[in-house]
């Protein structure tokens, strides 16, 4: 078997049984050159820099959960994984090269921020442009400090008040007198509306 002939089919299988079998279980095999695009035309060298990354994958724990991330959400930005799934910047930046280097993700926008360069935006092959387009939403609002602090509030809200109560309803002043309790250095009537936003997407209905 010649170089040219090796990668694609051990690259294949070696896919499959790392990423596919024990991670994902239902991406489908036929996809995996999408995941991998051109990788007959490569040499052979860049063929076994692609094989260790893969194999790296199957033994990093941090890596496979990214990976989980991404085959779930489709796009994200380094904030966002270092935000959600608790991880260093170091870290995420690590993995966010290491699968960007496998043709896993790759950047396909950038968001701009008050401050600093733009934050790039990494999508799996298979992401719409609405899956880029909730990533750069999210990016946006844990960017907020005030959004931040109002996605803490309503998440006590769901699971110490209205859980407890079984309730699925709530009034904007409720909201707002517990938003005042807490004495954030915001506008209370702005988080407030926030965490209103916030419970309605998680099915809460708000009375005004």
């Amino acid at each position: 078997m010649t170089n040219h002939d090796w990668p694609k089919s051990a690259i294949y299988h070696l896919m499959k049984n790392i990423i596919i079998r024990p991670m994902i279980g239902r991406i489908n095999p036929d996809s995996i050159e999408n995941i991998i695009p051109n990788l007959t035309n490569t040499d052979w060298s860049k063929s076994l820099r692609i094989l260790e990354r893969l194999m790296r994958l199957d033994s990093s724990p941090i890596l496979q959960r990214v990976a989980r991330y991404f085959l779930e959400r489709k796009a994200s930005t380094s904030k966002i994984l270092r935000t959600e799934l608790e991880l260093p910047k170091s870290t995420v930046t690590w993995a966010l090269q290491q699968l960007t280097e496998i043709g896993f993700i790759e950047p396909v926008s950038e968001v701009r921020q008050e401050r600093g360069r733009p934050a790039f935006i990494y999508a799996t092959p298979d992401a719409s442009e609405d899956d880029i387009k909730r990533a750069r939403i999210r990016h946006r609002r844990i960017s907020n400090p005030k959004y931040r602090a109002a996605e803490r509030l309503a998440q006590t809200l769901l699971t110490e008040y209205l859980e407890k109560r079984e309730r699925c309803e709530i009034s904007i002043r409720e909201i707002l007198i517990f938003v005042r309790e807490v004495k954030l250095p915001y506008s209370s009537v702005d988080v407030a509306e926030i965490v209103a936003e916030l419970l309605s997407e998680k099915g809460i209905k708000i009375w005004r």
